[in-house]
């Protein structure tokens, strides 16, 4: 048996040599991997917040530990145990409680509530499963929300058989009944006759207007004329006394008589906006703003072609102010009394009050539609539909850019506003009646912002003009007029009346397809009688002959006064003397 010291002097072989220095290689390649794989790690964005502060002992171990977790190997039909915790996490658990082996009382009971309210959730997901495959595998269907009123014209709220034959019997002296009429009060409104106009335009009628005293009509239309009707000097043939046209032949987009039906406001595809006298003599004209200025407050007119136009009753006098719309987002209004003549222009230019920019929730610029004046509380605000599909009542001559008052989301995304009416003062309530070319009419009360008061749907509207108006005094009835039907459809165009009291339809009125479209609409208090227009320019009047009065009651009373020319012989017949007899 060899000794210590024996051992020591002996020389070791090639082989356990050679065994040593591998495993100190190994040894060392080990170390450089260990190091460059934590330095990697620290450097990786997967591990960002790796504890630098750590020790070596400690990174290793962590290292380890990590790629022990990464090379398990993990199959889907086993379940993975959660790691139970070690010995020395159960001892710092339980030192931080002042025990050791235990938990404290309030862990153990926070620990028993979360059990339980786990294996709460777990049969409340157990019995869901249960019921849904028992009902076989159809989901519950939740609560329908209700959406606000919409109204279909096409459904009619009929009454009962006693009150309709009432009806008939208390309406039959008026004469030849429209379809669909359901309402008592309807029998006042005057639809019974109608009339055509014998003159007519060469595109569709745009706008109709007639003057405070009833006694003249002005019709415009896309063809750029403005015709002129006479009431007290038309016969039944109800022509045409005059044309006139105001823009170098552009198009007519509005006509409209003042308060005083002294003058007339018409508007074009032009930056200008024109008054004109009651023979259509211009007497002056907006002006024209310059394209290069980027801020248009600083522009002396509009750019841009007007959108639509206004009489704007405030200041000196009714009915000599007016406001106007363009591309550019902003309404100006103007002053006809200090027209003055400007070089270069054979027309008197109106001085420009004020101009306010139209601005949405973002604060960027909104274009306008279409403008409405509206009579709030003595003084005169302006309704104006906007790009946006809000519906802005503002004071333009303030200089803020925030309105009195909005109606959000009024119309459909993509669609535009065709025409914005203010109810009568004598209404009982403020109302906003807006058309629009998502084939629809709706009601705003101003009373309330949220939301409009009714819908009425399936109203086809093509026209850029399309207008709804009051038909009383009392702004019981409204109605409007739809455009021929659109490609595929076999429905006439038609005149709609609805009722305020009940929000629902009164009677509808179609007219024949030779017509088109119904454009415009309007009704007047002293005749009471229903101007229209239609597609193929055509100019109808419905009345009712015991309630209406002059206008075409007027017209249609007078024979035609055409001359009738005679036969006008040749050569000279037998001179005839006191004594000469012919046999």
């Amino acid at each position: 048996m060899q000794t210590l010291s024996e051992l020591q002097k002996q020389p070791r072989t090639s082989q356990s040599h050679t065994d040593d220095t591998s495993n100190l290689q190994d040894d060392s390649h080990a170390c450089d991997d260990e190091e460059g794989e934590m330095a990697r790690l620290r450097n990786a964005p997967k591990y960002v917040k790796f504890e630098k502060d750590l020790g070596r002992d400690k990174q290793r171990a962590l290292l380890k530990k990590r790629k022990t977790h990464a090379e398990e190997p993990y199959h889907s039909n086993e379940v993975r145990q959660s790691p139970q915790p070690s010995d020395a996490d159960e001892e710092i658990r339980s030192s931080k409680h002042g025990q050791v082996g235990s938990a404290s009382p309030a862990e153990q009971t926070s620990e028993a509530a979360t059990f339980d309210d786990h294996k709460r959730k777990k049969a409340k997901r157990n019995e869901a499963v249960e019921s849904f495959v028992k009902s076989g595998g159809i989901y519950p269907v939740p609560k329908p929300v209700v959406p606000r009123k919409k109204i279909d014209p096409k459904i009619i709220d009929d009454s009962s058989d006693s009150e309709s034959s009432d009806a008939d019997s208390d309406a039959g002296h008026l004469g030849p009944q429209f379809p669909n009429a359901t309402d008592h009060d309807a029998s006042q409104l005057p639809l019974t006759h109608e009339v055509r106009f014998g003159t007519v335009h060469d595109g569709y009628v745009s706008s109709v207007s007639i003057d405070a005293a009833g006694a003249r009509l002005v019709t415009g239309s896309n063809d750029g004329s403005i015709k002129f009707w006479d009431f007290n000097t038309m016969d039944s043939e109800i022509n045409a006394f005059k044309s006139t046209i105001p823009f170098d032949g552009g198009v007519v987009k509005g006509v409209t008589f003042s308060s005083t039906g002294g003058q007339l406001l018409s508007w074009g595809a032009l930056p200008n906006a024109r008054i004109l006298d009651r023979d259509g003599r211009p007497v002056a004209q907006t002006a024209t703003g310059d394209m290069y200025i980027v801020d248009a407050a600083r522009s002396k007119g509009h750019a841009g072609p007007i959108r639509c136009a206004e009489w704007f009753h405030s200041g000196g006098g009714r009915g000599r102010h007016i406001a106007t719309i363009a591309n550019e987002g902003t309404i100006r209004t103007w002053d006809i009394d200090s027209a003055r003549r400007m070089p270069m222009e054979d027309i008197p230019i109106m001085l420009q009050l004020h101009v306010f920019k139209l601005r949405n929730k973002k604060g960027s610029k909104t274009l306008a539609d279409t403008i409405a004046s509206v009579s709030d509380a003595g003084q005169t605000l302006v309704a104006v539909g906007c790009n946006d599909q809000t519906v802005k009542l503002v004071d333009p001559r303030t200089f803020s850019l925030r309105p009195a008052q909005q109606f959000c989301d009024v119309i459909t995304k993509g669609s535009e506003f065709t025409s914005i009416s203010a109810s009568p003062s004598s209404c009982a309530a403020p109302l906003l009646l807006v058309r629009s070319t998502d084939d629809a009419l709706r009601v705003l009360d101003r009373r309330r912002l949220d939301h409009p008061v009714a819908e009425f749907l399936d109203l086809p509207n093509t026209i850029a003009e399309t207008n709804a108006c009051f038909l009383d005094a009392d702004g019981d009835f409204f109605g409007t007029g739809t455009s021929a039907s659109r490609r595929g459809d076999t429905k006439p165009a038609r005149v709609t009346v609805f009722s305020r009291k009940s929000m629902s339809v009164t009677l509808h009125k179609e007219i024949e397809k030779e017509a088109g479209s119904v454009s415009c609409l309007n009704w007047h208090p002293k005749l009471n009688q229903v101007m229209y227009g239609c597609g193929d320019g055509s100019v109808r009047a419905m009345y009712d002959a015991e309630i209406s009065s002059g206008g075409v009651l007027k017209c249609i009373v007078k024979e035609n006064r055409k001359k009738v020319h005679g036969h006008v012989a040749s050569g000279v017949g037998p001179i005839m003397t006191p004594g000469t007899t012919l046999i």
